[in-house]
């Protein structure tokens, strides 16, 4: 008898090697989104900082040219953050659609080992009955020949 051939394992595979790439893509989505994480909280460890150095320099006496400095750079660097979240959420949306990607390619690799698995049962269900003819026919010669 034959051996067992999946007439559908060239697409199995395909659906594998996508599913590849697409967790490599997920993966450095992810490793972005770090990294703006990152950023955004050294971003805001520094406004930190800096609203104490101006505390301090406020107790000390500031003049207004330098107040007026500060207060434009907390603007330049809270917008900077607000950037950086923007960017966070586009990203956050990217990365959840490839996570949805990647569960779609999931369902349909397992639809299709399930698929494999059932014509595996039923041809090894056939290569059985098959044997079983083969052994009963070499049975009944068998016993017509003696």
């Amino acid at each position: 008898m034959k051996k067992f051939v999946f007439s559908l394992e060239k697409v199995l595979r395909f659906h594998e090697q996508e599913l590849d790439v697409k967790k490599q893509e997920l993966a450095a989505i992810k490793a972005s989104l770090h990294q703006l994480d990152l950023k955004i909280q050294q971003k805001k460890l520094e406004l930190v900082q800096l609203n104490q150095e101006m505390s301090r320099a406020i107790t000390v006496g500031l003049n207004a040219r330098d107040l007026a400095v500060y207060k434009m750079y907390f603007r330049t660097a809270e917008h900077e953050i607000r950037q950086l979240e923007e960017q966070r959420a586009d990203l956050q949306i990217k990365a959840d659609e490839k996570q949805e990607s990647v569960v779609q390619t999931n369902q349909e690799i397992s639809g299709l080992e399930k698929l494999k698995d059932k014509q595996l049962d039923q041809y090894n269900a056939s290569t059985r009955k098959q044997q079983e003819l083969e052994i009963e026919e070499f049975i009944s010669q068998s016993i017509m020949v003696s």
